[in-house]
Protein backbone atom coordinates (compact mmCIF):
# COMPACT_ATOMS: atom_id res chain seq x y z
CA UNK A 1 0.00 0.00 0.00
CA UNK A 2 1.07 3.51 -1.22
CA UNK A 3 2.60 5.34 1.99
CA UNK A 4 1.26 8.43 1.09
CA UNK A 5 -2.21 7.32 1.12
CA UNK A 6 -1.60 5.90 4.41
CA UNK A 7 -0.19 9.09 5.77
CA UNK A 8 -3.59 10.87 5.07
CA UNK A 9 -5.26 8.37 6.84
CA UNK A 10 -6.48 10.42 10.01
CA UNK A 11 -6.33 9.26 13.31
CA UNK A 12 -7.74 10.86 16.86
CA UNK A 13 -5.04 10.73 19.61
CA UNK A 14 -6.26 12.24 22.78
CA UNK A 15 -8.77 14.01 21.22
CA UNK A 16 -6.16 15.61 18.57
CA UNK A 17 -6.76 14.67 15.06
CA UNK A 18 -3.26 13.89 12.88
CA UNK A 19 -2.57 11.33 10.13
CA UNK A 20 -0.09 8.26 10.51
CA UNK A 21 3.22 10.17 10.35
CA UNK A 22 2.63 12.72 12.38
CA UNK A 23 1.61 9.97 14.99
CA UNK A 24 4.88 8.41 14.20
CA UNK A 25 7.31 11.51 14.23
CA UNK A 26 5.86 12.15 17.92
CA UNK A 27 6.64 8.71 18.94
CA UNK A 28 10.16 8.93 17.97
CA UNK A 29 10.39 12.16 19.80
CA UNK A 30 9.39 10.88 22.88
CA UNK A 31 11.66 8.08 22.53
CA UNK A 32 14.58 9.82 21.90
CA UNK A 33 13.58 11.79 24.97
CA UNK A 34 13.01 8.28 26.67
CA UNK A 35 16.66 7.07 26.13
CA UNK A 36 18.19 9.83 27.50
CA UNK A 37 16.03 10.18 30.56
CA UNK A 38 17.07 6.43 31.48
CA UNK A 39 20.82 7.35 31.45
CA UNK A 40 20.24 10.71 33.42
CA UNK A 41 17.87 8.73 35.82
CA UNK A 42 20.19 6.19 36.91
CA UNK A 43 22.85 9.23 37.19
CA UNK A 44 20.62 10.44 39.58
CA UNK A 45 20.31 8.12 42.07
CA UNK A 46 24.06 7.57 41.99
CA UNK A 47 23.93 4.29 40.11
CA UNK A 48 24.51 4.84 36.28
CA UNK A 49 24.04 2.76 34.13
CA UNK A 50 26.57 -0.04 32.68
CA UNK A 51 28.93 1.97 29.55
CA UNK A 52 27.72 -0.22 26.79
CA UNK A 53 23.98 0.04 27.82
CA UNK A 54 24.10 3.68 28.14
CA UNK A 55 26.24 3.94 24.90
CA UNK A 56 23.18 2.56 23.41
CA UNK A 57 20.62 3.76 24.55
CA UNK A 58 22.53 6.90 23.20
CA UNK A 59 22.99 5.50 20.13
CA UNK A 60 19.40 4.15 19.99
CA UNK A 61 18.03 7.97 20.99
CA UNK A 62 20.20 9.40 17.74
CA UNK A 63 18.06 6.66 15.39
CA UNK A 64 15.16 7.73 16.54
CA UNK A 65 16.23 11.58 16.30
CA UNK A 66 17.31 11.25 12.30
CA UNK A 67 13.95 9.85 11.38
CA UNK A 68 11.38 12.05 13.59
CA UNK A 69 12.22 15.16 10.83
CA UNK A 70 11.79 13.07 8.36
CA UNK A 71 8.27 12.14 9.56
CA UNK A 72 6.60 15.26 10.56
CA UNK A 73 8.09 16.92 7.25
CA UNK A 74 5.57 14.09 5.38
CA UNK A 75 2.35 15.11 7.54
CA UNK A 76 0.14 16.96 6.99
CA UNK A 77 -0.53 18.15 10.41
CA UNK A 78 1.03 21.15 11.89
CA UNK A 79 1.74 21.63 15.40
CA UNK A 80 3.97 24.34 16.99
CA UNK A 81 5.11 22.47 19.97
CA UNK A 82 6.59 19.42 17.93
CA UNK A 83 10.12 21.24 17.61
CA UNK A 84 9.91 22.56 20.90
CA UNK A 85 9.48 18.62 22.09
CA UNK A 86 12.40 17.64 19.46
CA UNK A 87 14.92 20.33 21.39
CA UNK A 88 13.92 18.79 24.18
CA UNK A 89 14.37 15.26 23.61
CA UNK A 90 17.84 16.63 21.91
CA UNK A 91 19.26 18.46 25.12
CA UNK A 92 18.40 15.30 27.31
CA UNK A 93 19.78 12.62 25.09
CA UNK A 94 22.65 14.69 23.11
CA UNK A 95 23.47 17.29 25.72
CA UNK A 96 23.08 16.22 29.16
CA UNK A 97 23.67 12.84 29.05
CA UNK A 98 27.00 13.00 27.27
CA UNK A 99 27.81 15.41 29.54
CA UNK A 100 27.33 13.24 32.71
CA UNK A 101 29.36 10.26 30.85
CA UNK A 102 32.09 12.82 31.11
CA UNK A 103 31.47 13.86 34.16
CA UNK A 104 32.00 9.79 35.13
CA UNK A 105 35.20 9.54 33.29
CA UNK A 106 37.24 12.53 34.11
CA UNK A 107 36.24 13.27 37.71
CA UNK A 108 39.01 10.13 38.81
CA UNK A 109 41.37 11.73 36.99
CA UNK A 110 40.54 15.41 37.44
CA UNK A 111 37.86 16.99 39.24
CA UNK A 112 38.54 20.55 38.01
CA UNK A 113 38.60 19.01 34.34
CA UNK A 114 36.10 17.11 34.59
CA UNK A 115 33.43 19.87 35.61
CA UNK A 116 34.42 21.89 32.95
CA UNK A 117 34.80 20.01 30.23
CA UNK A 118 31.16 18.44 30.83
CA UNK A 119 29.90 22.02 31.32
CA UNK A 120 31.46 23.42 28.71
CA UNK A 121 29.41 20.36 26.30
CA UNK A 122 26.84 20.79 27.57
CA UNK A 123 26.46 24.85 26.47
CA UNK A 124 27.82 24.62 23.46
CA UNK A 125 25.28 21.47 22.87
CA UNK A 126 22.27 23.69 23.92
CA UNK A 127 23.31 26.88 21.89
CA UNK A 128 23.27 24.62 19.23
CA UNK A 129 20.37 22.73 19.77
CA UNK A 130 18.71 26.74 20.12
CA UNK A 131 20.26 28.43 16.88
CA UNK A 132 19.19 25.08 15.61
CA UNK A 133 14.93 25.86 16.07
CA UNK A 134 15.81 29.55 14.82
CA UNK A 135 18.05 29.38 12.06
CA UNK A 136 16.80 28.64 8.00
CA UNK A 137 17.05 25.28 6.35
CA UNK A 138 19.37 24.65 4.23
CA UNK A 139 20.97 21.22 2.70
CA UNK A 140 23.88 21.40 5.32
CA UNK A 141 23.84 22.20 9.24
CA UNK A 142 25.78 25.61 10.69
CA UNK A 143 28.01 23.88 13.12
CA UNK A 144 28.79 20.44 14.06
CA UNK A 145 25.46 18.31 14.78
CA UNK A 146 24.77 17.45 18.45
CA UNK A 147 23.83 13.25 17.48
CA UNK A 148 27.52 12.95 16.36
CA UNK A 149 29.12 14.79 18.92
CA UNK A 150 27.06 12.61 21.65
CA UNK A 151 28.29 9.46 20.13
CA UNK A 152 31.62 10.65 19.77
CA UNK A 153 31.20 11.13 23.45
CA UNK A 154 29.61 7.89 24.31
CA UNK A 155 32.22 6.33 22.30
CA UNK A 156 34.91 7.25 24.52
CA UNK A 157 32.85 6.00 27.63
CA UNK A 158 33.21 2.06 26.06
CA UNK A 159 36.92 2.37 24.72
CA UNK A 160 39.34 0.83 27.86
CA UNK A 161 42.00 2.42 28.97
CA UNK A 162 41.79 5.72 26.96
CA UNK A 163 43.86 8.53 28.50
CA UNK A 164 41.06 11.23 29.68
CA UNK A 165 43.47 13.97 28.49
CA UNK A 166 42.22 12.90 25.38
CA UNK A 167 38.75 12.19 25.93
CA UNK A 168 38.63 15.88 27.58
CA UNK A 169 40.47 17.15 24.48
CA UNK A 170 38.30 15.96 21.54
CA UNK A 171 34.92 16.69 23.79
CA UNK A 172 36.60 19.96 23.92
CA UNK A 173 37.16 19.96 20.36
CA UNK A 174 33.56 18.92 19.24
CA UNK A 175 32.02 21.09 21.83
CA UNK A 176 33.77 24.34 20.01
CA UNK A 177 32.37 22.30 16.56
CA UNK A 178 28.64 22.50 17.67
CA UNK A 179 29.15 26.34 18.91
CA UNK A 180 31.09 27.25 15.25
CA UNK A 181 29.24 28.72 12.35
CA UNK A 182 31.23 26.20 10.13
CA UNK A 183 29.26 24.15 7.37
CA UNK A 184 28.79 20.78 8.17
CA UNK A 185 27.35 18.35 5.93
CA UNK A 186 23.88 16.80 6.55
CA UNK A 187 23.20 13.98 4.05
CA UNK A 188 19.99 15.08 3.65
CA UNK A 189 20.58 14.30 -0.38
CA UNK A 190 22.12 11.41 -1.35
CA UNK A 191 22.73 11.76 -5.03
CA UNK A 192 26.20 10.42 -5.88
CA UNK A 193 28.42 7.37 -4.52
CA UNK A 194 30.15 9.31 -2.11
CA UNK A 195 27.38 10.26 -0.21
CA UNK A 196 25.95 7.26 -0.66
CA UNK A 197 28.91 5.24 1.32
CA UNK A 198 29.17 7.87 3.73
CA UNK A 199 25.54 6.98 4.65
CA UNK A 200 25.47 3.28 4.71
CA UNK A 201 28.86 3.57 6.68
CA UNK A 202 27.00 5.74 9.56
CA UNK A 203 23.96 3.44 9.39
CA UNK A 204 26.35 0.54 9.78
CA UNK A 205 28.23 1.68 12.62
CA UNK A 206 24.67 2.87 14.49
CA UNK A 207 23.28 -0.81 13.75
CA UNK A 208 26.45 -2.11 15.62
CA UNK A 209 27.07 0.04 18.55
CA UNK A 210 23.03 -0.67 18.99
CA UNK A 211 22.72 -4.17 18.67
CA UNK A 212 26.27 -6.02 19.03
CA UNK A 213 27.51 -8.26 22.19
CA UNK A 214 29.09 -5.96 24.75
CA UNK A 215 32.41 -7.58 24.16
CA UNK A 216 32.79 -5.84 21.20
CA UNK A 217 32.09 -2.32 22.21
CA UNK A 218 35.78 -1.57 22.94
CA UNK A 219 36.78 -2.01 19.21
CA UNK A 220 33.64 -0.69 18.16
CA UNK A 221 33.58 2.25 20.42
CA UNK A 222 37.78 3.11 18.58
CA UNK A 223 36.39 2.57 15.03
CA UNK A 224 33.27 5.52 15.77
CA UNK A 225 35.81 7.80 17.66
CA UNK A 226 37.83 7.63 14.18
CA UNK A 227 34.92 8.10 12.00
CA UNK A 228 33.66 11.30 13.82
CA UNK A 229 37.56 12.45 13.36
CA UNK A 230 37.05 11.95 9.93
CA UNK A 231 34.00 13.32 9.85
CA UNK A 232 35.71 16.64 11.59
CA UNK A 233 37.79 16.29 8.44
CA UNK A 234 35.31 16.17 5.57
CA UNK A 235 32.44 17.15 6.89
CA UNK A 236 33.39 20.75 5.80
CA UNK A 237 34.84 20.91 2.49
CA UNK A 238 31.96 18.04 1.55
CA UNK A 239 29.40 21.14 3.00
CA UNK A 240 30.83 23.68 1.05
CA UNK A 241 31.24 21.48 -2.01
CA UNK A 242 27.26 21.06 -1.40
CA UNK A 243 27.00 24.44 -1.17
CA UNK A 244 28.34 25.31 -4.50
CA UNK A 245 26.09 22.86 -6.25
CA UNK A 246 23.04 24.49 -5.37
CA UNK A 247 24.14 27.54 -6.64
Amino acid sequence: MDLDKIGKREITLFGIKMDIYAVSAYFSTFANALCGSIIIFFFAINSPLERTLATRLVVLGASFDAIDGKLARRSNFKFPIGAKLDTYADLVTFGLSPALMLLDMLIPYNTFIGWVTASFYVLTASFRLSRFVISKKSWVFNGMPSPPAAIFIASFYVINNVHPIFVAFSSILVSALMMSSLPFTAMKKIDNPFDLFQFILGILLMLLMTYSPSAWFDTLGKIFAVYIYYFIVIGVPHAQWQMRRQL
